[in-house]
């Protein structure tokens, strides 16, 4: 635990002595005491302290305007303030202003350690959450982007030359390391804000529906079509179209997207007459394209033409530091209307999982964490009651013959997937489901 600076508001110099006696073996770097609300705030002017023990020393109106005034600081210091009887309605308000706690005058010795030790934590807390948030406004023009990481403030420089251009870019990287979050990055950069960002997952969707999705169809195409329906390259006339899991396409449909890609011209099933767009195409992947390429699954022309420029993304076993951040940033965005804090315990705890859903993941964990858990202070135990035998697994990662059921099925599936580079279809039929299966274990395993 680090040194704590105690500042003592009280009138009494008794008082001050007993406080300073009962404390002799807590790690204070320095303990000052202060006998009315002018030296207060004079004190408060000069040093920087953690805790202050609020006591007599003005009027109920001047102790709880001192308390609003403390506040004002960005780190301000936490207070414990000192009552006669915790049944006062003076302590309901110091509570209300947001005093960390009460302390009777007549304390018990152990009770002042343990308040002061828990204030003291709750300040570091809040402290380095807001020197996070700092560095986090720091880190680009790009707030949705949560790194303070080389290697993703090298790829946000990318973005930010390659934005105002029309270049088709191929973003790569694992499920869940955040291609729709660059991919949409790129489009907010660019002329076209403002302008439709169209998301088409080519995974989602078998090939027939495809086609339609893509390019449209005319009234009467086929059965079901009674009326003429523009397709995605159509609704993002004039802004960008995202195309995820680029590489799950068939090769019949990689020949009409070609034409789409390179020329911004294309018919809708069914029609005759050529429609063209001004498009900018973004594309993502998990698999290697290139290697797609090589044995024939993949067009050579089409892979080139979306590979004008790409970017890949690194895992966030990679970037561990992040998780910090990431974690700052996902309280402040479910905190489902109060506050939640993360010890720091807690975090290095985060830290030691090798997250194999990446960002999404731990987004998912955060989540449940804030609707579950039903302390204010999150601790190292509530992450390990949460991630249970996922966090168990990390521990026991040298030695694979004693891993939980469910860890063992999600490392075979990603083995099955890296061998195959990426294709589902293939992965399903190694591993004798049905690709629908396989998609629900993906998605249930944040794969």
């Amino acid at each position: 635990m680090d040194s704590i600076n105690l500042l003592v508001a009280d009138s009494s110099e008794v008082y001050f002595k007993k406080i300073k006696d009962n404390l002799s073996d807590l790690p204070l770097s320095d303990i000052i005491q202060v006998t009315d609300i002018k030296s207060l705030y004079e004190e408060l002017r000069k040093s920087e302290f953690d805790v202050i023990l609020l006591g007599s020393i003005g009027t109920k109106k001047e102790i709880l305007a001192a308390i609003k005034e403390i506040q004002k600081d960005t780190y301000y210091p936490e207070i414990i303030v000192i009552v006669e009887d915790t049944k006062m309605d003076s302590s309901i308000e110091t509570m209300v202003l947001g005093a960390y706690d009460l302390l009777l005058r007549n304390y018990k010795p152990v009770w002042l350690k343990l308040l002061i030790k828990k204030a003291f934590e709750k300040k570091e807390i809040r402290k380095n959450n807001l020197l996070l948030q700092e560095r986090l406004e720091k880190v680009s023009q790009f707030p949705e982007i949560i790194s303070s990481s080389l290697k993703i403030k090298e790829i946000i420089s990318i973005v930010d030359k390659i934005a105002s251009t029309d270049l088709p870019v191929l973003i790569l990287g694992e499920s869940g390391t955040g291609k729709e979050l660059i991919a949409n990055a790129i489009h907010k950069g660019s002329p076209r804000n403002g302008k439709p960002f169209v998301i088409f997952n080519c995974a989602a969707i078998p090939y027939e529906l495809s086609e339609a999705e893509l390019f449209g169809y005319e009234k009467g195409a086929f059965t079901g079509a009674n009326s003429i329906k523009p397709g995605m390259f159509e609704l993002a006339d004039g802004g960008t179209l995202f195309l995820d899991e680029i590489g799950e396409i068939t090769p019949k449909l990689q020949a009409k997207l070609l034409r789409a890609v390179e020329t911004g011209i294309f018919y809708r099933i069914g029609g005759t007459k050529d429609i063209k767009v001004n498009v900018r195409i973004i594309s993502a992947t998990n698999r290697d394209l290139q290697k797609e390429v090589d044995i024939g699954n993949f067009r050579k022309d089409l892979y080139f033409r979306l590979k004008m420029m790409d970017i890949s993304l690194p895992p966030l076993r990679e970037r561990i530091d992040d998780v910090a951040l990431l974690v700052d940033y996902f309280v402040k965005n479910f905190s489902y209307g109060k506050r939640k804090i993360f010890t720091p315990e807690a975090v290095n705890a985060l830290k030691k999982y090798s997250w194999p859903g990446n960002v999404r993941e731990l987004k998912h964990e955060i989540n449940k964490l804030l609707l579950l858990t039903s302390s204010d202070i999150i601790t190292a135990k509530d992450i390990l009651l949460s991630l249970g035998s996922k966090a168990e697994s990390n521990i026991l990662m040298e030695n694979d013959d004693f891993l939980p059921l469910f860890e063992m099925e999600k490392r075979y599936i990603l083995k099955v997937l890296k061998k195959v580079d990426g294709n589902k279809l293939k992965t399903a039929k190694i591993l004798g489901i049905n690709p629908s299966t396989l998609y629900r274990k993906m998605t249930g395993y944040d794969i």
